[in-house]
């Protein structure tokens, strides 16, 4: 099974290095090439700047979600302190509650 990993790899990799070397000749050997790279050429730098402009989009994106985040996580855990106080007061509550039960005449009815 592995061999045959290696060999869809390496014909991949034959491949796609035969398609890089193809476009290459055909940019700087034909006419046509010469044609199609000068209409390139002056895509290239509203290419650059569109892939500048992307990336500092996303990482603006990126920092506002972790800002987001860090807020919703601090919002959690001042409600899970509330929650656990609540639970605290109850459960102490009912033990209480349970002390004045279980005693008859102030004296515990289990030894």
């Amino acid at each position: 099974m592995s061999s045959k990993k290696k060999s869809l790899h390496f014909v991949s990799g034959i491949a796609l290095g035969t398609a890089v070397a193809a476009g290459a000749a055909f940019l700087y050997k034909t006419k046509k090439g010469k044609k199609v790279r000068k209409l390139f050429d002056g895509h290239y730098d509203d290419a650059k700047g569109y892939l500048t402009n992307l990336v500092k989009d996303v990482k603006q994106q990126a920092k506002k979600l972790e800002k987001n985040m860090d807020q919703s996580n601090q919002v959690v855990a001042k409600k899970t302190k509330t929650v656990k106080k609540k639970v605290v007061d109850q459960t102490d509550s009912a033990v209480d509650t349970a002390r004045r039960v279980f005693k008859r005449l102030g004296k515990p009815l289990l030894k």
